[in-house]
């Protein structure tokens, strides 16, 4: 064969090899069947005695949404990588600096404690790293950056829901705060508090505890020197759960109101029957008929064997969206920062959602109550 003639069908080759790199390069197709692997950091108090408060119910509704995921993505695959920050700001922080630093991760769901969030949120904002709450509920975590959003509802939204009630029940009558020394405690006392006072609301007593505090009887008995008629706390499960018992071991008959960190069996396995007839304010109705809410149980019934929580709900939407925004406009932070803020109305697991411009989302709530042993709607 003449040479210019090998010299020609190897210069065809080559540029024919070349538009194939090229156009697999720009995603026409790809050489590699293996899919892309995102990487979602998720940090979570997943051990310790408050684990089960949050850590657990948002894993429960990762798990189900990314085995969704799974089935439905073909292009790219997603991976959680999960750390433990055992409710301690200082391990939070720790966990961030590993998943930016040795994992290179851009996505982040966490945390369920408003102060840790509050903690690790200057560092995602930083890093231009996104960063979804599932739990927290300080009115801070609103300003804490354009990276920063939450599927949760704040307390603000709780109070100007909840206080209206509680003056409309109490009149003239006067209340009594007990709440955890968090950034969730002091923000939720200090919204409420601004909102039933405002609305002639009398608050005779108001005190913060540790968040280790174990050993209520010494406020419960000041509660009670002070004569006021009924109490509202504002804590976990576990330790709203001690104090309702240790308010009836002294004998403390008053109408106990709680927040919606409430709801959970941990708190019901601590107070048992001194829990019954408690009010409290919920953003999550888990029998709503609306068709995204409805499904969304049925499946998270047929995987845990139990009905889904507000958090469980919650960290379900924060994965469905990030997913959501990665299928119209790709892995890099900034774009997925603007389609998040770009959401309107998504009809999802919590509800129907729209991102403002504090990356907050509006909830609708509920009132609940404990009857015979268990929570449910107040008729």
């Amino acid at each position: 064969m003449d040479i210019w003639k090998i010299i020609t069908i190897f210069i065809v080759i080559i540029a024919i090899f070349a538009v194939v790199l090229d156009v697999s390069n720009v995603g026409f197709f790809s050489l590699n069947n293996s899919p892309e692997t995102i990487k979602v950091g998720v940090i979570l108090p997943l051990t310790g005695s408050n684990s089960a408060d949050a850590g657990i119910p948002i894993k429960k509704g990762l798990d189900l949404a990314l085995e969704e995921l799974d089935k439905g993505n073909t292009d790219y695959k997603i991976e959680l990588v999960y750390e433990d920050s055992q409710y301690d700001s200082k391990v939070a922080v720790q966990a961030i600096q590993k998943l930016l630093n040795i994992d290179k991760i851009k996505f982040i769901i966490g945390e369920a404690g408003s102060s840790q969030t509050l903690a690790i949120a200057p560092i995602a904002e930083q890093n231009k790293i996104i960063l979804i709450s599932t739990a927290s509920q300080s009115d801070k975590v609103s300003t804490a950056g354009d990276y920063i959003f939450r599927t949760q509802s704040n307390v603000s939204q709780e109070a100007e829901f909840f206080a209206p009630y509680l003056k409309e029940q109490l009149g003239n009558k006067s209340l009594a705060i007990i709440g955890m020394n968090t950034d969730y405690g002091k923000s939720y006392s200090d919204a409420f508090t601004r909102v039933f006072t405002n609305l002639g609301g009398n608050i005779k007593f108001s005190e913060l505890y540790d968040k280790d505090e174990k050993d209520f009887k010494t406020i419960l008995s000041k509660i009670d020197a002070a004569s006021a008629d009924a109490i509202l706390i504002a804590g976990l499960r576990e330790p709203n759960g001690m104090i309702l018992k240790q308010a009836k071991e002294l004998n403390l008959i008053k109408p106990f109101y709680a927040t919606s960190a409430t709801q959970g069996k941990e708190f019901l396995q601590i107070a048992g029957d001194s829990a019954e007839g408690l009010i409290y304010a919920y953003p999550f109705d888990e029998t709503s008929n609306i068709i995204s809410m409805k499904s969304y149980q049925e499946k998270f019934s047929e995987k845990y064997g139990e009905s889904s929580d507000m958090l469980s709900a919650n960290a379900y939407d924060a994965l469905i969206l990030l997913n959501t925004c990665f299928k119209e406009v790709g892995t890099d932070p900034d774009n997925v920062k603007t389609c998040l803020y770009n959401t309107k109305d998504y009809k999802g697991a919590s509800g129907i959602l729209t991102f403002d411009a504090n990356g907050d989302v509006k909830k609708n709530f509920v009132l609940k109550t404990v009857k015979n042993g268990k929570f449910v709607k107040l008729s």
